[in-house]
């Protein structure tokens, strides 16, 4: 049925992605941790100077046959599930502290700021984007947030 089937992408949005995957974070701790308007402005020049990028990306296309993507996706699914990201699997004792940072990104107002004054101090980009769409979506759920924020974590991992 998917045999010699092909998936076929512009490299210009292979580019794209990536770089929204790494800047989104950056815009999100902006303006949460810094300034509002810092961010804005942050967040606006960055998209002029790859706007200019996009512009001269390529219009080549990667074809990739439908049954390899599939096989790649069950690895990554897999991979990370054993990883213990999530949740679902045995985690090591380093998860310990990473889930207390997800934790209070998920539950406490940004920027996090704890009862001492201090604040949260961590390169937490990488929770940045998952705990934001568990902040939107447990409005829309009546889910459990540690649960929904785990569960957007794997599938974001």
């Amino acid at each position: 049925m998917l045999k010699g089937k092909v998936v076929t992408i512009k490299y210009k949005y292979i580019d794209i992605i990536s770089l929204l995957l790494l800047e989104v974070p950056f815009f999100i701790f902006l303006c949460y941790w810094s300034n509002l308007y810092i961010g804005y402005i942050a967040g606006i020049t960055i998209f002029i100077l790859h706007s200019h990028q996009w512009k001269k990306s390529s219009n080549e296309n990667l074809q990739i046959k439908i049954s390899f993507v599939i096989i790649i996706l069950v690895i990554c699914f897999i991979w990370v599930f054993w990883s213990g990201i999530g949740g679902y699997f045995y985690q090591s004792s380093d998860h310990g502290a990473r889930n207390a940072i997800y934790h209070d990104l998920l539950n406490f107002k940004w920027p996090v700021i704890y009862e001492n004054g201090r604040y949260l101090n961590y390169y937490f980009g990488y929770w940045l984007i998952p705990a934001f769409v568990t902040k939107i979506l447990k409005k829309l759920f009546l889910v459990d947030l540690w649960e929904l924020g785990q569960f957007i974590l794997y599938i974001y991992t």
